[in-house]
């Protein structure tokens, strides 16, 4: 999950110091919690190793599953990943491919709320997919949640950001046999959104052990 929750993260890429802005951005109180506008890209970078940077660039408008929406490109090193953003009933949300064995399809999660309240809680992603396990009939079950812990100033190379919003996922996957868990994962990660810039720190511990990114750089049209 760690792309997801750094749309601005792990995904996301460069010019100018400090972040650059044209017309709107950066705190109000009518700004958006991530800015969607073609052009806009954030760039993030690995705090432990300052080689890795991953880029989100919005690169079109379109219209995805009945709601105006937004074209994201993901760049890492090696790949690069698209997906959809948009805000709808009061969250923005992320459409994005997801396989599981042979099979892909559109997974769609909420992101995060259009406007965050300190101790806000909602279900990002859940869902179920018929498998087989070791030749028996078996369900594969994703969940995640997500809470706005608190407010945090935090800074990084793009800036000072005051009174960033804190929210945790936390994602749980299992196998279940005949209704009874045969396997069981749990991971969890952090981003500090910046109202009228987005994410601007991730924390991730899917891949075992902690893993930070930072907003190297950024750019908004609006």
């Amino acid at each position: 999950m760690r792309k997801l929750v750094i749309l601005g993260v792990g995904a996301l890429l460069l010019a100018g110091c400090g972040g650059e802005e044209e017309g709107g951005g950066g705190g109000g109180a009518e700004a958006q919690i991530v800015p969607l506008a073609v052009g806009n890209w954030w760039a993030y970078r690995d705090v432990n190793d300052t080689t890795k940077v991953d880029t989100t660039k919005i690169v079109d408008d379109t219209v995805y599953n009945g709601h105006d929406a937004y074209l994201a490109v993901i760049q890492s090193d090696t790949t690069a990943d698209t997906g959809f953003v948009y805000y709808s009933d009061g969250y923005l949300w992320v459409a994005v491919a997801f396989t599981f064995d042979t099979v892909t399809d559109t997974v769609e999660m909420k992101w995060v709320k259009e406007d965050p309240q300190v101790g806000d809680q909602w279900v990002v992603l859940e869902r179920e997919d018929s498998i087989n396990y070791g030749g028996v009939p078996a369900v594969f079950r994703m969940v995640q949640h997500a809470k706005v812990e608190g407010t945090e100033d935090k800074s990084v190379p793009a800036g000072d950001f005051p009174g960033c919003y804190v929210v945790r996922y936390d994602d749980t996957t299992q196998v279940l046999v005949n209704g009874n868990p045969v396997y069981t994962s749990t991971s969890a990660s952090k981003a500090w959104f910046y109202k009228g810039v987005g994410s601007v720190y991730g924390s991730d511990s899917s891949s075992g052990g902690w893993q930070d990114s930072e907003l190297l750089d950024y750019y908004l049209v609006q």
